[in-house]
């Protein structure tokens, strides 16, 4: 690359190599030369100021030579960039990981050759603080996910993504700091509410809980494991720490829609998903109801104690996310 900007400018330095060369026969004088006696000082005087004019014109076109480089290699990593992203896509991690690497090194050699940091910069940088977030989803790298919160130390993908992990690691505090940590810079970023909810979920918070996962309910209407799990929630408030009767109203309201989801797109259900709409429909005394659930329940019984739950954290890239960054 760097040998293909030379050669196309090699002519114009020669022209301007060849303009310093002063003749034998010609009276002016290089910088520093002796002055011939009987010459004014004026001619010196005048190299002086062609020296400067030619010194304008050489930083200029070496300018020049460093803005083609820059603008090459900056489009060859966002080429890089992009086809790393659509091998995560497709879900060819491998390559993904082989690729976002690449975009880490070189970005860093686009930087080291910028003198002045024009706009272009700040999306090799973003790209390569991407390829950290992205690598370190692909690896479980908590490193990773460090040297990306080193680039932008507010960034909220990169406490979503630590968040998943310490989730994951059964981290659940440290989870949820990381989610509040996202939210507050960047408070619509909705799926940290699930996330949270479903760690404070596994800490018996539930009143916390259940106002993470109706905020996100807010933003996406229906989502069928948010309704499972606020059914399942609003029920185990009641039973463990509040006798509000609108609580087992709302578990009846979200677990029949959740219900019907499943009926009507031919998925399966679990007894628990019965019992426990038909544990909340008993204390209303809609015991006809409750005994259809208990029928389709298997006539099980359900526990005191928080039921396990097989839903895990929302795990996304977001085209609008990666995009507003590296565009």
């Amino acid at each position: 690359m760097q040998k293909h900007c030379s050669s196309a400018v090699t002519p114009r330095i020669k022209d301007f190599i060849g303009s310093f060369i002063i003749n034998k026969n010609n009276n002016r004088t290089l910088i520093g030369q002796q002055q011939p006696e009987g010459k004014s000082s004026s001619s010196s005087s005048f190299t002086f100021n062609q020296y400067r004019r030619y010194g304008q014109k050489v930083d200029g076109l070496l300018s020049d030579i460093h803005e083609k480089v820059f603008s090459n290699q900056h489009l060859y990593t966002t080429k890089i960039f992009h086809v790393a992203v659509d091998g995560y896509n497709q879900k060819k991690y491998k390559e993904a990981t082989e690729f976002f690497t690449k975009v880490i090194e070189k970005g860093k050699e686009v930087i080291a050759i910028s003198k002045k940091p024009p706009t272009k910069e700040f999306t090799i940088d973003k790209q390569i603080l991407w390829s950290f977030i992205y690598r370190g989803v692909i690896t479980n790298s908590y490193q990773d996910l460090q040297k990306a919160k080193e680039i932008n130390p507010f960034h909220p993908e990169v406490f979503y993504r630590r968040g998943n992990l310490f989730y994951f690691d059964s981290n659940y505090s440290s989870a949820i700091k990381d989610y509040s940590k996202a939210i507050a810079n960047h408070p619509d970023f909705y799926e940290c509410y699930f996330n949270r909810g479903l760690c404070y979920y596994q800490l018996k918070r539930l009143d916390r809980c259940i106002k993470d996962l109706e905020t996100y309910l807010k933003h996406v209407p229906n989502d069928p494991n948010t309704l499972k799990l606020l059914g399942i929630s609003y029920y185990y408030e009641y039973v463990l720490y509040d006798s509000r009767r609108e609580l087992l109203v709302k578990s009846v309201e979200a677990l029949t829609s959740y219900i019907n989801y499943r009926k009507q797109n031919s998925l399966p259900l679990t007894k628990e998903d019965y019992l426990i709409r038909g544990s909340s429909l008993r204390e209303l005394k809609q015991l006809d109801l409750a005994q259809q659930d208990f029928q389709a329940g298997s006539n099980s019984s359900i526990k005191s104690l928080l039921p396990p739950i097989i839903i895990t954290p929302v795990d996304c890239f977001t085209q609008e996310r990666v995009a507003l960054d590296t565009l």
